[in-house]
């Protein structure tokens, strides 16, 4: 059953992905970029038994050559995304585990040690974050000031948060972040829940997005009842 979080998120990427009303059900696919045009990178979007890739239009002839006659799993991987546009190629991201949610299926946890951060929280807010590495924070999009923003409280001290930036009016990307002093503890789960318990109440689609790599991260995702939509491959090229 495809709700409507789902639907919204399915619609984020239908247009993000230049696709008309549906997914591809098998095979590979190149298209040019649909609403994420002018973004400088090729994205291979993994969904089931189909790989579409989405390019900038100079890309496309290319693509759909260089791929001609391979197989799903022979293009789906990092070092053959690199390979495909060496001679461009500046950074390869992923695999990024996709993960959707439906309304029917989530249950917030009731928990008193969690609620949305104000003002006044943020100085506690950047104490967790300095204890973290520069890549974890970037990675989770956490960050003060930004709005729906939820922490996770030991006393006075924040030891998780989570929060979700809005894309295209409709979706709700989520980020979160543990403290390293924290972690494995089941806090990164409880401020997920609050952030879902929110975006669902906005009737947003909700995205949870991690690197497939980290099975921990996976792992809590799938305990709050998301499920894997798709994987995704970020090539960014040289401008």
């Amino acid at each position: 059953m495809t709700t409507a979080a789902k639907r919204l998120l399915h619609q984020y990427w239908l247009d993000e992905l230049g696709l008309q009303d549906t997914f591809p059900t098998e095979g590979i696919s190149v298209v040019q970029h649909g609403t994420m045009e002018g973004y400088s990178g090729v994205i291979f979007f993994k969904r089931r038994n189909a790989l579409i890739i989405s390019a900038p239009e100079e890309l496309v002839p290319y693509l759909s050559s260089a791929c001609s006659g391979l197989s799903v799993a022979e293009v789906f991987l990092p070092i053959k995304c690199e390979a495909l546009l060496a001679a461009q190629c500046e950074r390869v991201i992923g695999p990024a585990w996709l993960g959707e949610i439906s309304e029917q299926q989530f249950s917030p946890p009731h928990t008193q040690s969690t609620r949305e951060l104000s003002d006044a929280d943020y100085q506690t807010l950047q104490a967790m974050l300095d204890d973290c590495t520069g890549d974890e924070v970037s990675h989770s999009t956490i960050g003060v000031n930004e709005p729906h923003t939820f922490g996770v409280f030991i006393g006075n001290d924040i030891v998780a948060a989570a929060n979700f930036s809005i894309r295209s009016n409709i979706l709700a990307h989520v980020g979160v972040l543990t403290s390293p002093h924290h972690r494995g503890k089941g806090y990164a789960k409880m401020a997920i829940s609050a952030v879902v318990a929110k975006a669902l109440k906005l009737e947003l689609g909700i995205q949870y997005q991690t690197l497939a790599s980290n099975q921990s991260s996976v792992r809590g995702a799938k305990s709050i009842v998301f499920e894997c939509f798709a994987e995704t491959i970020a090539v960014r090229i040289r401008s």
